[in-house]
């Protein structure tokens, strides 16, 4: 009887030394400003793909489009006329 209550307790106590840590892993909150979650588990708030989780192993998910700067604009710059051949 002894031995059932020994070999009981030891089951439990090595499903909760497993089970608590991956929930506590789980658990984590992802922050309100993170635009992406990196390979090594933080979080980037880059505004935009480029330099994002740098150091940090790359993307693994991206969570929302970082902003565009906006519609771009045409160039005003006027383009060159055909030289004359003489």
């Amino acid at each position: 009887m002894q031995v059932r209550r020994l070999v009981m307790a030891w089951c439990v106590a090595g499903t909760l030394g497993i089970a608590v840590p991956a929930l506590a892993l789980a658990a984590q909150a992802t922050p309100k400003n993170a635009t992406a979650k990196c390979t090594d588990g933080t979080f980037s708030t880059a505004k935009t793909h480029v330099g994002a989780c740098s150091g940090h192993g790359g993307v693994a998910t991206w969570y929302k489009e970082p902003k565009t700067r906006g519609p771009t604009r045409k160039s005003t710059r006027l383009t060159k006329r055909p030289t004359r051949q003489t």
